[in-house]
């Protein structure tokens, strides 16, 4: 027609160019050009931490004294929620639970969700907690007043506002009144389905699942959403299980063989025993043949992880007799159950009033310890399976001052994606000596980096026209186009391209070289931008 509107395949406003995708070119982010003439999206690119890392400090975690070994989290992936629970130091002893989500925008920092919500009322000993599935955590303890070993389920609601958690009803662990179980340790082996590592305590008039002071397993499922149906028990050994308490034990699920490892403090040696747990009401338990020694010394604060990159656990314990902590490598045969142990690593004049591993999602290993009341992690964050190499120690410094820190607790396992940037540490505050007081404080530290993919301005060239796949040939829009499809845009405003290949009014590069620079362009509509230069200054 005369106007022109009926042309076709005329090529698009302003400048373009094409260029294979090297990788998948999202069409809301700028692209850059490689040495290889290919495009790809600018980005951060993550990796693990290689050297010591920030620390981020939230506020006090507690605003009541704590008791002893009875401080710690577990987290739920699902909601990004992490849970506290604690013992109160003063009558009426009270176990407590408090709910915790990431800072809106200062990452690292966790902020308390609403107020505390008690547990149980009566005064527990040997805790420990772990997330199940469908916003609901289980509790195990130990009724000190009443000499009973009990379990509990939460369950988190009100998620879309400030979150909220309401506790069932307290069940017998076993399935019987009246049993008495000491060194609760809880691990989730399914979507209803935990398995707690414990040992008998106790004799007449307490009932049993096996015999007195032997370690053993219990298995249970949660059913009706909150309520406690017992399964199946096993006794796991002959051998005496130390009678120190809840930091003697240490039990690990494998997401790959389904199967757990178990460590104790056995009869002055560190010992390993692994399980499977089969499925259905039946639970029944198989069992490796025998204990594995793993050092023949006495040990304490016993602690493991599941490395899942590798199939491999990692255990950790101190040797009471030494000022030594020891670590290895542990492998399983999922046929057998046979456990093979790497090499020992001992590390040196580390007299450890705690310990603690964890595994960040990129598969770095972190031991997190207390020395002189002071706390420190060690790590290996290009772990693949073979023995741990780990680096010096890194002392985390509290913002209350140095020798300040007793007893830690970590999120277990493998941190979720949400949380893959830090790894969050509970612990207690001692006071200063003269006030003796034991606050829950809780701290994260960084186990990632993230490296921007731009090197400089100039290799910003511009838009992609929509999305494109890996190996395809893109339409780039360049200096003098427009690029749409964009949201929340100010009008008349400059743009600049972030790090993250993400576009703000202000930039990241505010020195050097690449100093208020690159511009991405300047908005003419809330959904789009003139693109400009890359190279031009403060968009003038």
């Amino acid at each position: 027609t005369g106007d022109g509107s009926g042309l076709t395949n005329l090529p698009p406003g302003g400048n373009t160019f094409t260029a294979t995708a090297d990788g998948a070119l999202p069409t809301n982010k700028p692209v850059k050009i490689n040495s290889n003439g290919k495009v790809s999206e600018i980005k951060t690119i993550e990796s693990q931490a290689s050297s010591a890392v920030t620390e981020t400090w939230s506020a006090r975690a507690t605003t009541e004294q704590v008791q002893d070994f009875r401080h710690m989290l577990a987290f739920d992936p699902d909601n990004d929620i992490t849970l506290e629970a604690y013992v109160q130091s003063a009558s009426p002893y009270r176990l407590r639970s408090q709910i915790w989500k990431k800072h809106a925008s200062n990452v690292g920092e966790l902020v308390k969700q609403g107020s505390v919500a008690d547990i149980t009322s009566v005064f527990a000993e040997d805790i420990d907690m772990c997330w199940l599935s469908s916003n609901r955590f289980v509790v195990v303890f130990r009724d000190q007043t009443n000499d009973k070993s009990m379990i509990k389920v939460g369950t988190l609601g009100n998620l879309s506002g400030t979150p909220t958690i309401s506790w069932g009803s307290d069940y017998d662990l076993d399935g019987q009144s009246g049993t008495d179980y000491r060194a609760h340790k809880i691990c989730k082996i399914g979507a209803n389905r935990v398995v707690i590592l414990c040992r008998a305590h106790d004799s007449s008039p307490y009932q049993h699942r096996w015999t007195v002071d032997k370690p053993g397993v219990i298995v249970g499922d949660i059913t009706n959403d909150d309520e406690w149906t017992y399964r199946n028990a096993e006794q796991l050994s002959t051998t005496d299980l130390a009678s120190n308490g809840y930091y003697d034990t240490a039990i690990r699920y494998s997401t790959t063989d389904d199967l757990c490892l178990c460590t104790m403090n056995a009869s002055g040696n560190s010992a390993v025993i692994a399980i499977k747990v089969a499925s259905g009401t039946s639970a029944t338990i198989t069992k490796s043949g025998q204990d594995a020694q793993l050092y023949h010394v006495a040990s304490k604060w016993h602690t493991s992880v599941y490395h899942s990159g590798s199939n491999t656990f990692v255990n950790a314990f101190r040797a009471t007799s030494s000022t030594n902590t020891i670590t290895c490598k542990i492998t399983v045969n999922s046929s057998t159950l046979a456990v093979t142990k790497g090499n020992t690593q001992s590390i040196a004049n580390n007299t450890s009033d705690g310990l603690t591993l964890a595994v960040s999602e990129l598969g770095g290993l972190y031991l997190i310890y207390l020395h002189s009341y002071n706390l420190y992690y060690i790590s290996d964050h290009d772990y693949n399976g073979g023995d741990p190499s780990w680096s010096s120690s890194t002392h985390i410094n509290p913002t209350f001052g140095s020798g300040k820190c007793e007893w830690i607790n970590t999120l277990r396992g493998v941190i979720s994606a949400d949380y893959d940037k830090y790894l969050y540490i509970s612990f207690m505050h001692k006071g200063d000596g003269s006030t003796y007081q034991r606050y829950g404080y809780m701290c994260s530290i960084a186990t990632t980096v993230q490296t921007p993919n731009l090197s400089q301005a100039g290799d910003v060239v511009g838009w992609p026209k929509q999305a494109y796949s890996d190996g395809d040939t893109a339409t780039i829009l360049c200096d003098g186009n427009v690029k749409s499809g964009l949201s929340g845009l100010t009008i008349g405003s400059s743009y600049y391209v972030k790090k993250d290949g993400s576009i703000a009014t202000s930039t990241d590069f505010t020195s050097g070289f690449l100093g208020n620079t690159p511009y991405a362009g300047r908005a003419i509509a809330s959904d789009k931008i003139i693109i400009g230069h890359p190279y031009v200054m403060n968009g003038t």
